[in-house]
């Protein structure tokens, strides 16, 4: 069984360890992650001056390697990127230079001749390329319960093999949305995090409480919103489990149905959070929603979000 953490830990834990190279950075992920764990913690005060300190940007280079790795009480959470970019040699020579799957699965294996997997708590993984060598390496270290958060971004449109069940205890997954009946096949009982890319918001049919009994959080990046398909997302059973939901886009932030979601705000008032796109937002919208304290107009470089994406899907917006 794997040993699971708090919602908000993770994203402590990574602060203490970028403070000594990004201190604003650093001060801004903790500050966003204790109002993750407590949200009424953090006054709009403090979240507004964070977000002011850190305007210089932030660079994580602790993820600029193949395998990051941040260690505490005696476990291990680990993260490991592939861009495996010789896939797309074909389309750009210059990118068949760079590295590839076989680094950061030598990277792993070093981590794990060292310490047994069973120290791992958590491995978070971002692939550009294919699943199946880190499937494998996985399987024959029988760890594949050790994988709890996913990231797939595949740049070709090769059909994507069936895949549900690989990792048994994923808790976060992110997808394009043409990859995800084989990801997730009927459902997925333990997944609590979704994050499709689309470039429009449509119906899906594997969004049902019966397919991801577990799921929390859901995010749709970057799809244009007709108001018809907005209405019919926040009248889904779907939306009832949920503590977040992210609907945003950064090139159709400015078109986003503003009305249809302020006549959905009851329908919605047991979220958490509501994060839409701000990206060139008028100030005359952002009024509209002054007094809806859980709603999020989240920057084109999501630095209001560092903390959350952190906590599900492990990789904060830039670090890659």
């Amino acid at each position: 069984m794997r040993v699971t953490r708090g919602f908000g830990d993770v994203s402590q834990a990574f602060a203490r360890c970028v403070k000594p190279r990004d201190p604003a950075a650093a001060a801004l992920v903790a500050l966003e992650g204790r109002c993750l764990a407590t949200p009424d913690a953090v006054t709009e005060d403090d979240e507004r001056d964070a977000l002011a300190r850190s305007v210089g940007g932030y660079s994580f280079e602790e993820f600029r390697r193949n395998t990051f790795s941040i260690e505490e009480d005696g476990w291990l959470d680990v993260w490991c990127y592939d861009d495996d970019l010789v896939t797309l040699g074909s389309r750009s020579p210059r990118l068949g230079a760079l590295r590839h799957a076989e680094d950061a699965l030598a990277e792993l294996r070093a981590l794990f001749a060292r310490r047994s997997p069973s120290a791992v708590r958590s491995l978070y993984l971002l692939l550009f390329g294919p699943l199946q060598p880190f499937e494998q390496f996985s399987d024959e270290l029988h760890a594949r319960e050790r994988v709890s958060h996913l990231v797939l971004r595949r740049e070709h449109d090769e059909p994507l093999a069936e895949l549900s069940g690989v990792f048994p205890a994923l808790s976060g997954l992110e997808a394009n949305r043409a990859d995800l009946p084989a990801l997730l096949g009927e459902g997925n009982a333990t997944l609590e995090s979704l994050v499709v890319r689309t470039s429009k918001l449509e119906p899906l049919p594997f969004l049902t409480p019966a397919s991801l009994p577990s799921l929390r959080h859901l995010a749709l990046r970057e799809p244009a919103v007709p108001k018809r398909a907005l209405e019919q997302l926040l009248a889904s059973d779907i939306v009832d489990g949920l503590a977040t939901l992210e609907i945003s886009s950064t090139n159709h932030a400015v078109d986003f149905p503003f009305d249809v979601l302020l006549d959905g705000r009851e329908r919605l008032s047991h979220l958490r959070r509501v994060v839409i796109g701000g990206h060139l937002v008028p100030a005359k919208a952002r009024r509209r929603f002054a007094s809806w304290k859980e709603l999020t107009m989240v920057s084109h470089d999501r630095r209001e979000l560092l903390a959350l994406d952190l906590e599900r899907t492990g990789w904060p917006f830039g670090s890659r």
